[in-house]
C-alpha cells in the first residue's frame, strides 16, 4: 500500500469513527431528552393523582363535617350525669380506703392479692372493654337510622357482659371454696365488698340495656330522640371505666 493510500485510508477511518461519534452523542442526547420528557410526565400524572386524591379527602371530610357537626353538649340527660358523678365519688371513696388500709397492711393485702386470679380479672376487663365497644357502634348506627344493626350490636354487648358475670360468679366460687369470706381480714372484706358493689351496677346496666333495646327493637328511637338511648350508654360507659381503675389497684398493685 503506498502512502497516499495509506493517507486516504486514515481518513476514511476517522471519517467512521466521527460518524459512529457523533451518532452515539446524538443518540445519548435524544435518550436524555425522552427519559426528561418521560420523567416530566410521570411527575405530572403524579401530581395530578395526588392532588385528586387531597381532594377527594377534604370534600369527604366536608361531607362528613355537614352531616354530623360536632356537639359541645353531654349526650344523655344531665340527670344522668349527675348521677353518675355521685357513682363515681362513691368508687373513689372506696379506691382510697383500699389504698390506705393497704399501706397500713401491706403483708396481708400482698398475700391476700396473692390468692386471686389476674388472668379472671383480665378476662372480666376485656369482657366489659368489648361491650362498652359494642354499645358506642350501636349508638353510631342509630345515629344512622340503621336501627336492625343497632340492636345487634346491644345484643352483642349483653353477651359480652355476660361473660364478665359467668367470670365473676366463678372467681367468687373458687375464692369461698379455699375458706376466704368477708369475715377473713379487712382484704377480702374491702374485695368482696367492692366487687360485688360494682357487680351490682354491672347487672343494673345489663337491665338498662336490655330496656334498649326491647325500646330499639319497637322503633321508639325512629323519632330522632336519642337522649334516653345516650343516658343508658353513658352509664354502661361508667361502668366499664370504674372497673378500668378497679382492676390493677386490686389485682395487679402490690
Amino acid at each position: 500500500m503506498s502512502k497516499e493510500q495509506r493517507h486516504r485510508h486514515e481518513k476514511r477511518k476517522l471519517l467512521f469513527f466521527w460518524l459512529i461519534n457523533n451518532n452515539l452523542i446524538s443518540g445519548t442526547q435524544n435518550a436524555y431528552t425522552s427519559a426528561r420528557k418521560a420523567l416530566l410526565v410521570c411527575n405530572t400524572e403524579i401530581f395530578e393523582v395526588l392532588s385528586r386524591v387531597v381532594k377527594m379527602v377534604h370534600e369527604h371530610l366536608l361531607t362528613n363535617v355537614t352531616r354530623e357537626p360536632v356537639s359541645e353538649e353531654l349526650p344523655g340527660d344531665f340527670a344522668m350525669w349527675l348521677f353518675i358523678l355521685m357513682e363515681l365519688t362513691v368508687f373513689a371513696i372506696f379506691f382510697i380506703s383500699f389504698a390506705t388500709m393497704q399501706n397500713l397492711y401491706p403483708a396481708m393485702f400482698g398475700t391476700g392479692k396473692s390468692s386471686l386470679h389476674p388472668v379472671a380479672g383480665l378476662i372480666c376487663t376485656l369482657a366489659l372493654i368489648t361491650s362498652s365497644y359494642f354499645v358506642a357502634l350501636a349508638g353510631i348506627r342509630l345515629r344512622q337510622g340503621n336501627e336492625s344493626r343497632c340492636s345487634l350490636f346491644l345484643a352483642a354487648a349483653l353477651m359480652a357482659a355476660t361473660f364478665y358475670l359467668i367470670t365473676k360468679f366463678s372467681e367468687y366460687s373458687q375464692l369461698i371454696q379455699a375458706g376466704y369470706d368477708l369475715s377473713t381480714n379487712t382484704f377480702y372484706t374491702l374485695y368482696f365488698f367492692i366487687t360485688f358493689f360494682h357487680l351490682m351496677h354491672v347487672v343494673l346496666g345489663m337491665v338498662i340495656l336490655g330496656y334498649m333495646l326491647h325500646r330499639t327493637r319497637q322503633g321508639a328511637y325512629a323519632t330522632g330522640e336519642h337522649s334516653g338511648f345516650e343516658s343508658g350508654a353513658s352509664y354502661w360507659h361508667m361502668v366499664d371505666l370504674v372497673w378500668i381503675i378497679l382492676f390493677p389497684i386490686i389485682y395487679v398493685i402490690h
